[in-house]
This record gives C-alpha cells, sequence and structure tokens, in this order.
C-alpha cells in the first residue's frame, strides 16, 4: 500500500450549525503503508455553545449526526461506491458502505474499532481517529 497524506484543509459547518459559535473546522488524513489511517480535526469554536456529546464507551453507534461528529470518506479511484466514517467526541463511530453517492446505504458487519483520541479546550476541540482500513 502506498502512503496517502493530504494536506490541513478547511471544512465547511453544516448548514444547521449554531450560528457564530463555530469559527472554523480543519482536518487531515494519513495513509501509512500498514494500511492504519489517521484522521485529525480541529475544531475552533466557543465550544460551550457547540453539541459535545460527553464520553462514552468507545463503541459503534448510530445517530451520531445528531451531535457534533466528524465524517470521513474512502473510495477507491473511479469507483462509484464508498464508505462513511463518522467520529464523535464521545468516542463512539460508526461505518456506513454506499453503493453510489448518497445511494445504497448499508452497515458493514465490521469492527473498524478506531482508537480514538479526544482532547477539549474552551476554545477548541481536537479528535484524532486511527483506523484500520485493510479491510
Amino acid at each position: 500500500m502506498e502512503l496517502a497524506e493530504s494536506e490541513w484543509s478547511a471544512l465547511v459547518c453544516h448548514p444547521s450549525a449554531h450560528a457564530g459559535a463555530v469559527r472554523s473546522i480543519d482536518a487531515h488524513a494519513r495513509v501509512g503503508e500498514t494500511g492504519i489511517g489517521v484522521f485529525r480535526y480541529v475544531l475552533r469554536a466557543e465550544i460551550s455553545r457547540v453539541r459535545v456529546p460527553p464520553e462514552k464507551p468507545a463503541l459503534r453507534a448510530e445517530g451520531l449526526w445528531k451531535h457534533t461528529c466528524f465524517e470521513a470518506f474512502i473510495k477507491a479511484p473511479a469507483a462509484a461506491a464508498y464508505y462513511e466514517l463518522n467520529f464523535a467526541p464521545s468516542r463512539q463511530w460508526a461505518v456506513y458502505h454506499f453503493d453510489a453517492y448518497r445511494q445504497g446505504v448499508s452497515s458493514p458487519d465490521f469492527e473498524l474499532s478506531p482508537e480514538l483520541s479526544v482532547r477539549r479546550f474552551a476554545d477548541r476541540l481536537e479528535v484524532d481517529a486511527a483506523v484500520d482500513l485493510q479491510d
């Protein structure tokens, strides 16, 4: 597997995000030779005004979009099918498979068991997710 790394990218907030609370969201992705993907997110905001879920056991969960969560989308070059990975500051996570853009969604029966690291500050939230992408 070849090494792939992104530059830091500035993301756009979801339209329903609380106006004025979030200043910026940045993301960075890296996939190493061992197939481990590391996704890093930095949310700069007045954190007291953002719906950040409390810490919970690091398990697969549904409905993470109802509060702050971060996403990664992975697909092979020229493929229509892709995976959506969700990582919440609660340390919960989800994975979905789509046959094409927003079509044919399913929840794959494998466990990613991402290693999530969450750091909370008054002015920012940092989330790192390390995932074995070999499957």
